[in-house]
């Protein structure tokens, strides 16, 4: 096999030259932390033992930082000159109580309207990059919760002097093999958010345990998880099974008894409410689906909505009755090459009488 001495001098070089702060980032929750899965975060700051093997990617922080630096700061310099503040080398990071922020950009004073839209006279502009192929759109919600932690600790920091005060925010996302196409985020200011995530972040440095703390990347769908260095370890946690035998015939004490069955009432409820969705879901796509037949249509763009209709080409599958048939013929036994999945767990959630 060829040596790829190019990937590994820059896999080598991009872990060993890490971008460097000037505090102590594992004293507080960052801004674009804060939004991550919260038991993730705790990890990260309790340098809690990351899974064996576990290889990072600092390939896309790497481009993020090279596009602020070449592209981003530069043309917004160009564009407000000395209003550009807090910015390249004059980045500055705001710290009040477990929560900080490094913002990209900070652009004051602002003219009337200048931007295209009522944005007071100060405005806080933040760079991120994506991968062309990502989908484009709706904003992701930690991006958002990220500008009003920056916005929030500007203000807080700030207060007094009438100078930046941002009641606004601007996510510009630049597409990374396209450097001048930018899709633009506003994001106005919401104290009540920024309240609620200073409190997010003392009680996840307030916790001492791994397991007190909520996976939320699995619980919202795991695509996180993908990319965590603590996700084996979480995956264990969550499928350990007690070791007390006996099931439902144990005795639990009435307090408790009532607390676990007002639980599985709001797992039932909410796994009801999904099969009813999962329903309507299919009758408004069938519905969609009839309607286009009927006109011939296989996409169209609305006011709202751009829908494609496609043909996907059935899965790829292995006849396993077939190929045990085969090997059986010329003497090979099948189970000689199985191997057992990851374990498990199940829970069963069973409603009795109405």
């Amino acid at each position: 096999m060829l040596t790829s001495i190019v990937q590994d001098a820059i896999r080598k070089s991009l872990t060993e030259n890490p971008k460097t702060w000037e505090h102590d980032r594992s004293k507080t929750i960052g801004a674009s932390e804060i939004g991550q899965c919260a038991r993730k975060v705790w990890a990260d700051k309790k340098f809690f033992p990351k899974d064996a093997g576990f290889v990072e990617s600092r390939g896309a922080l790497t481009r993020g930082n090279i596009i602020e630096e070449k592209v981003f700061v530069p043309a917004l310099r160009q564009r407000f000159g000395k209003r550009l503040l807090k910015a390249g080398r004059s980045q500055t990071t705001f710290i009040l109580g477990k929560l900080s922020a490094t913002p990209d950009s900070i652009v004051y004073p602002l003219k009337t309207r200048e931007l295209g839209f009522d944005h007071g006279d100060c405005v806080l502009i933040e760079c991120k990059s994506r991968d062309p192929r990502a989908r484009q759109g709706e904003l992701p919600e930690h991006y958002r919760l990220q500008a009003q932690v920056q916005m929030g600790l500007v203000r807080k920091l700030s207060k007094g002097t009438g100078k930046l005060e941002p009641t606004h925010a601007i996510i510009a996302i630049i597409n990374a093999s396209f450097l001048d196409e930018v899709e633009e985020h506003i994001v106005k200011y919401d104290e009540e958010v920024f309240t609620n995530a200073m409190y997010r972040a003392s009680q996840i440095m307030a916790a001492t345990k791994f397991e007190e703390m909520r996976p939320e990347g699995y619980i919202a769908g795991g695509k996180e998880c993908e990319y965590c260095p603590w996700a084996i370890r979480c995956g264990q946690q969550r499928k350990a099974v007690p070791g007390h035998a006996g099931g439902s015939s144990i005795a639990v004490e009435p307090q408790l008894l009532a607390e676990l069955d007002h639980l599985a009432s709001r797992v039932k409820m909410a796994q009801n409410d999904v099969s009813e969705a999962e329903t309507f879901a299919r009758a408004a796509m069938e519905d969609l689906k009839a309607r286009m037949r009927e006109k011939d249509l296989n996409g169209f763009r609305g006011n709202h909505h751009k829908v494609s209709w496609t043909a996907v080409k059935g899965r790829t599958s292995t006849d396993m009755e077939a190929l045990g048939k085969a090997c059986k013929a010329v003497g090979i036994d099948v189970e000689d090459y199985q191997k057992e999945g990851t374990p498990g767990d199940r829970v069963t959630v069973t409603a009795l009488g109405e």
